[in-house]
């Protein structure tokens, strides 16, 4: 392994590279880029021969056997005389940047004086730097480019960097970066043009190449051992993105699968296992970063993944990771010792199955891409997606593994859609009760639900032990007396008064109020308010609305004049006078006048959401009677929609405060009657019922 400081000018001599298709693609930000854009302007007021040292630069070199696999037929050209193919091994984000660098230089440069000839200093002609760099045209046939620098065994990606990036105007590829990836690449692509556009004298130009070309320096490490590019992968340089576990994984199993495969004494078995290794563990990793690099959202994270998978396959929650997977079970004494190929095998397996159904755990609406990409088996029914964005507002990252475990079976059909709809109720109805409700901490039984969802993965005829356990366990966990305190802390005055706004649940729980509203009393199923925006709305003032206003206009509210000074805020905050709105509305409109508001104007309740709707219908005019009373109605359908236990007693003790604004005309059992209906004892619908089939 060779180990040299070079120029950039010096690493691309007599070199064509390519970025290995089983490392992650390029994810460097604009703070990355900001920070590089940095150190160049520094070594510019600094001047003379001062270097920087810009990091690690790792390479393999590949016989032309090898490189022939890579290389398209329309590129092996490139590799005349003493020209070698090397894969990136480290260093992607740094080269690729620099590529952008140069060649959003060159565009700028080519503006300004159009010959293509021209000298881009005194030294060099523009067109020499892009053969270099860039690219270069056949001499066998001209028009044909080859491309020094871009993505081996992925056209789709290769094709996008030379069209969209590199400006290669003979290759078609249509729409819009579809990748977080590309997507960056995009963006990098911008920000190198708009920092060059400012740049109005070529002398300009050449000044910041030279400073890139000769004062920048790296570290170059060039592997002609295909399994000594395990080795390099540890170093990192303060500029590149550190390595993910998942990544220093996947070096570590490299390395692991050439020490096993060196057992053989035959050289044509030892030949063939190495390759058959390398190509099993690229093929995983490559599907797996395909898939965490897809989603609109962003690249996901690579660290949360491995713990999923790792707890899935080895249910072990209540240790460490890394400690098990690098110092454990992928060690160089276990390979030399025994045959650890088949642990290998097995969770490199596991990565490439759980990467696309754990996307759609964690971003339900990537399902239809990802199942037009061919990486689910099968469809993901929107009722399903419905309910697993909507879930994801509650704090279940700990059943994470759960649902993946669920939603792998449903894919092979091993668990049908309403057994895992079942779980999700299940999952739904934990975190509502545990966390929302009697508000326990996050990581309650979270390690029992760790080895359930390993257990889950591994046999999915645990699902009814799991629906089961789920059930008794929320009852279990549950206790009435947690939830009555916390909010009865915040009514009581000398505290915030904050009552129900600020239950960390308000926002899901008039969502699904909204939803049910929707469907039972409406009976519509275009839905007023989507939660997608409801989601965007990350303030809570943009989508609950006091009714009765937190700041009312003096003369507007009557009926609220007799409220005592202390009850105002238990009021004002209480769960009746919090309404689920449609959109954004003017602050000052809020403090209007009820009739105002539900009546008149563009904004106005009766235009707007399911919920506002309701309470436009139910009530002509607002007053403290009708706050107790639709409070009375909304804990009702609380203690309904997730059968929560004891309810009735949970109900009068929030509503005591209110007592004395309890509508006249009510019967006294009312809060009985509702418990009838809303509570533990009600005979749940079957779509709410953990256990039914």
């Amino acid at each position: 392994m060779a180990n040299e400081t070079k120029n950039i000018g010096e690493i691309f001599h007599q070199r064509v590279f390519r970025i290995p298709d089983y490392q992650r693609g390029y994810s460097w930000t604009d703070q990355h880029r900001n920070a590089f854009w940095e150190d160049l302007l520094l070594l510019l007021k600094i001047g003379g021969g001062v270097h920087h040292y810009t990091g690690l630069i790792a390479i393999e070199s590949l016989s032309l056997e090898r490189a022939r696999s890579v290389l398209s037929e329309g590129d092996l050209w490139l590799l005349s005389g003493n020209t070698t193919l090397c894969m990136v091994v480290d260093g992607q984000q740094r080269l690729t940047t620099l590529i952008l660098f140069i060649h959003e230089l060159l565009a700028r440069h080519a503006e300004l004086v159009p010959d293509e000839h021209a000298g881009l200093n005194a030294t060099t002609r523009r067109v020499d730097v892009e053969r270099t760099f860039i690219r270069k045209e056949s001499l066998a046939v001209p028009g044909h480019f080859g491309y020094m620098f871009g993505y081996a065994n992925n056209d789709s990606m290769d094709g996008f960097f030379r069209s969209a990036i590199l400006g290669d105007t003979t290759l078609i590829v249509g729409g819009v970066p579809t990748s977080a990836y590309a997507r960056q690449l995009n963006v990098a692509k911008a920000f190198f043009r708009t920092k060059f556009q400012s740049f109005d004298r070529p002398d300009e130009l050449a000044k910041w190449f030279d400073l890139l070309q000769s004062r920048l320096l790296f570290n170059v490490f060039e592997v002609k051992d295909e399994f000594d590019v395990c080795l390099t992968f540890e170093a990192m340089n303060n500029r590149g993105k550190v390595l993910t576990d998942l990544e220093k994984l996947k070096s570590r199993v490299l390395y692991l699968s050439g020490l096993s495969a060196n057992k053989s004494i035959d050289l044509a078995i030892r030949t063939q296992q190495m390759a058959h290794y390398r190509r099993a563990i690229n093929d995983a990793w490559t599907k797996t970063y395909e898939v965490l690099g897809w989603t609109e959202g962003g690249v996901l994270d690579d660290d949360k993944f491995l713990q999923m998978a790792w707890v899935l396959r080895y249910g072990k929650p209540g240790e460490s990771r890394n400690s098990h997977l690098f110092s454990e079970l992928f060690t160089a004494q276990r390979a030399l010792d025994g045959d650890v190929w088949p642990d290998i095998s097995t969770f490199s397996k596991d990565l490439a199955t759980l990467a696309a159904p754990w996307a759609v755990i964690e971003r339900p609406r990537e399902a239809t891409s990802l199942r037009q990409r061919g990486w689910l088996a099968a469809d993901v029914p929107e009722d399903i997606v419905s309910r697993l964005e909507r879930l994801n507002q509650l704090d279940v990252s700990n059943f994470a593994p759960l649902l993946t475990a669920g939603l792998v079976h449903f894919q092979t059909k091993e668990i049908s859609a309403e057994r895992f709809m079942s779980l999700i109720a299940g999952v739904e109805r934990y975190a509502m009760l545990v966390f929302g409700l009697a508000e326990r901490q996050a990581n309650t039984d979270r390690n029992v639900f760790m080895r359930m969802a390993s257990e889950l993965y591994q046999a999915p005829s645990n699902i009814l032990n799991t629906l089961e356990y789920l059930e008794t366990q929320s009852n279990f966990r549950y206790e009435p007396e947690l939830f009555e305190t916390r909010i009865r802390s915040r009514q009581i005055p000398g505290g915030s008064q904050r009552g129900f706004y600020d239950w960390d649940c308000l926002k899901y729980a008039l969502y699904e109020y909204e939803v049910d509203l929707r469907e039972s009393r409406f009976s519509r199923d275009t839905p007023k308010l989507s939660f997608r925006m409801l989601q965007q709305q990350t303030e809570l003032i943009q989508s609950i609305e006091h009714i009765f206003p937190q700041t009312p206009k003096d003369g507007e509210w009557p009926s609220f004049e007799a409220v005592d000074g202390a009850d105002t805020l238990l009021v004002t905050n209480s769960l009746g006078n919090l309404l689920l709105i449609s959109g954004a509305k003017n602050s000052t409109l809020r403090n209007d006048a009820y009739k105002k508001k539900a009546f008149e104007g563009d904004t106005r309740y009766a235009n707007g959401s399911f919920s506002e709707i309701a309470v436009a219908t139910a009530w002509k005019d607002w007053t403290p009677q009708a706050v107790y009373a639709r409070s009375e109605e909304l804990l009702n359908f609380i203690g309904r929609q997730w059968r929560v236990p004891s309810w009735g007693r949970s109900c009068a003790a929030v509503l005591l405060p209110l007592e004395k604004y309890r509508p006249k005309d009510e019967v006294t059992d009312a809060i009985e009657t509702s418990t009838e209906l809303g509570g533990a004892t009600r005979t749940p619908d079957a779509n709410l019922n953990p256990l039914a089939t």
